[in-house]
């Protein structure tokens, strides 16, 4: 009611700034009004308390609602995909009341698989576990169907199941949607990612820019660099820090470059023969050239040892075998990677560089140096067991596990296939034994790496304590459940 909002304003700035506009009241109201603004013998004050008292008499005795020309709701249009089977949908009823989402993801996997779709009446529920799960939100996109982009239109939390333009979300979205837009860009488009980067990288602060950089680093390569280098400039001290951090990682980046030609000068390998000549020894020197010492600290190498068990000149060569990539030491030393494996488990000094060639192994991702490292090492460096073929994988990490038991466990959970029903085996008989480190929730997490093979043997796994075997019951009825579950998603998509 304009009438009223005009005499809250008159009231608010006070009569002697501001009066009421009677020619703006509904028709009912201007002649009874007029009748308070002509009488004379009142005061301006008195005017304006008897004109609200009308307005208000009026607003509370009521008044007839604008009419507003509402959009009937469009018709959902007609599905062009199969919803998923009556038995799919019992099994997602399960899965929904046992709250296991690693099993959610499962069902709507082999969902998408087969190119079905969710039943209507599940939308609502599913796209609101979307909003507290965001892996889930991809896949109920896929399986939603039309009537799911339908119902989008009237939910604003649930828009995530529409497929936005990346500009527009990266221009407007939240940080984690943002986020979610750069990663699949530097995966299926990596020059559109980077112009959306650069086009508003001024405009963010250094906490955001330093973010994107991590983003960016798990995919880093040689067409960032232009880029990389031009953060050398940045005013912020972290990000240029990131940024070099991330050119060590690359190949072909002017850090790298630098690392080698000064191992070139610095490394020799010498070989020594005994004076009848019956024995030789191969022996490393590292000798750190002359006036090199800026250009380290500028190409990230701390020249100050954090190591009490090694030297100042033993720290830098340390720093330069882990940023080295593992190739180019055929070009710095001539020796292939078993000869010079060789020569540093003979030598002294050579001994200390082993743990951090084994990190640029892992830095660089170089499969082969990790096969011909674990062929001829006499040590075995549970870091490499990722780099490993799947038969390689499971045989080392069955030689080695009494050794390594939480370490593999560890690594294990990073597989991307299930396990072997043998080291499942193996696992599982060591995490029988420690159900308050490996509960019901550890194993419902990593379902889909639990062959189904396993729900036979869970029994003799039973630790012999009889109140952690009293867990484990309880624990392998659950792994039993989840086991099933999965089985028969499998089933039910596959029928």
């Amino acid at each position: 009611m304009q009438s009223w909002n005009d005499i809250i304003q008159v009231a608010m700035m006070g009569t002697d700034k501001k009066s009421v506009d009677i020619l703006q009241f509904p028709e009912g109201l201007k002649k009874q009004a007029s009748v308070i603004a002509q009488h004379a013998s009142l005061e301006r004050e008195e005017r304006f308390l008897q004109t609200a008292a009308l307005v208000c008499q009026a607003k509370r005795a009521g008044f007839i609602p604008s009419i507003v020309e509402v959009a009937h709701p469009l018709q959902a249009p007609e599905e062009e995909q199969p919803y998923a089977s009556q038995a799919a949908h019992s099994l997602l009823k399960q899965i929904m009341e046992e709250d296991e989402l690693p099993l959610l993801l499962a069902w709507l996997q082999e969902c998408q698989k087969a190119a079905c779709i969710i039943n209507p009446e599940w939308l609502p529920r599913l796209f609101e576990k979307g909003l507290q799960h965001r892996k889930l939100q991809p896949l109920l996109a896929a399986c939603a169907g039309k009537r799911g982009q339908w119902i989008c239109r009237y939910n604003e939390a649930w828009n995530y199941t529409h497929s936005a333009e990346p500009e527009e979300v990266w221009l407007h979205g939240g940080w984690e949607q943002r986020k979610d837009v750069f990663q699949e860009l530097r995966k299926t488009d990596r020059v559109k990612a980077m112009d959306l980067l650069q086009k508003t990288w001024k405009e963010e602060d250094a906490n955001t820019r330093f973010s994107l950089l991590e983003l960016m680093e798990k995919t880093c390569a040689q067409d960032d660099l232009p880029f990389l280098e031009s953060l050398e400039q940045d005013k912020s001290k972290k990000v240029k820090e990131k940024s070099l951090e991330i050119q060590q990682k690359i190949p072909e980046s002017t850090p790298v470059a630098f690392y080698v030609a000064f191992m070139k000068k610095a490394l020799k390998i010498h070989k020594e023969t005994s004076m009848l000549g019956m024995l030789s020894k191969t022996t490393l020197r590292f000798q750190l050239p002359a006036d090199q010492e800026k250009e380290l600290v500028k190409m990230g190498i701390q020249k100050l040892s954090e190591d009490n068990s090694m030297s100042d000149e033993e720290y830098i060569c340390y720093q330069l075998f882990q940023h080295l990539p593992p190739v180019r030491w055929k070009e710095i030393t001539g020796l292939d990677a078993a000869s010079f494996i060789q020569v540093l488990q003979k030598d002294e000094f050579g001994k200390k560089m082993i743990p951090a060639l084994v990190l640029s192994i892992k830095r660089f991702r170089d499969l082969n140096w990790a096969q011909q490292f674990l062929q001829t090492s006499t040590t075995f460096y549970i870091d490499l067991i990722p780099f490993l073929e799947e038969t390689q994988r499971d045989a080392y990490s069955l030689k080695y596990f009494e050794k390594f038991q939480d370490n593999i466990a560890a690594y294990a959970l990073m597989y991307g296939k299930e396990w072997s029903l043998e080291f499942c085996e193996k696992l599982f008989k060591f995490t029988a034994g420690k159900p308050y480190q490996y509960p019901k929730s550890f194993y419902s997490e990593h379902i889909g790496l639990i062959p189904p093979g396993i729900a036979g043997h869970l029994a003799k796994f039973a630790p012999q304590e009889q109140y952690l075997g009293n867990l484990w019951k309880g624990i392998s009825e659950h792994i039993y459940m989840l086991l099933k579950l999965k089985y028969q998603t499998k089933q039910s998509f596959n029928a």
